[in-house]
C-alpha cells in the first residue's frame, strides 16, 4: 500500500533518540513523509526567537495526517513536548501514542487521553499497520 504524500510528526525528547530514528526510517520505507523537524537538529533554527519556533512547528503539526507522541514520564517534563501535545489537541490531528523500546513505564494519563487512534503501540510495525489502516 502506498502512503506516499501522507506526513507523519513525531514528537519526542532526544533522550529517545536512537527509537526515533529507527522509527523515522521504517515509516519512510513504508511510504511516509516522516523527517525529523526538531528544533536541536536544525541549525537554521539557531538563534530564533521561542515565537517564531512556535509558529514554524505549529504548522507542521498542522499540516500532518498524524501526530506521534512518544508516550513516557519524561514527556511531560518536556515544556516543548507538552506544548506539541496541545497543538496537536488544538487542531484535531489525529494522535497515536507509541512507546519507546525497553520502556516498561507508566503512560501519563494526559498523553493516552490524547491518542485517538487506539494507542499505546509499541513496535515499528504495530505503528505501521495502525497508520496504514487509519489513513488509507
Amino acid at each position: 500500500m502506498s502512503l506516499s504524500g501522507h506526513r507523519v510528526f513525531i514528537s519526542h525528547r532526544h533522550d529517545y533518540h536512537d527509537d526515533f530514528a529507527s522509527l523515522t526510517r521504517r515509516l519512510r520505507r513504508a511510504g511516509f513523509d516522516a523527517v525529523d523537524t526538531s528544533v536541536a537538529v536544525h541549525a537554521r533554527f539557531e538563534g530564533k526567537p521561542k515565537w517564531w519556533l512556535e509558529r514554524e512547528i505549529a504548522k507542521r503539526i498542522r499540516n500532518a495526517d498524524v501526530v506521534l507522541v512518544f508516550g513516557n514520564m519524561g514527556i511531560v517534563k518536556s515544556d516543548w513536548c507538552v506544548w506539541e501535545l496541545d497543538q496537536a489537541i488544538k487542531h484535531e490531528q489525529n494522535i497515536l501514542v507509541v512507546l519507546p523500546t525497553q520502556y516498561y513505564g507508566n503512560v501519563p494519563r494526559r498523553i493516552l487521553a490524547a491518542d485517538n487512534m487506539g494507542g499505546p503501540v509499541t513496535n515499528a510495525d504495530t505503528i505501521i499497520r495502525r497508520l496504514q489502516a487509519s489513513l488509507s
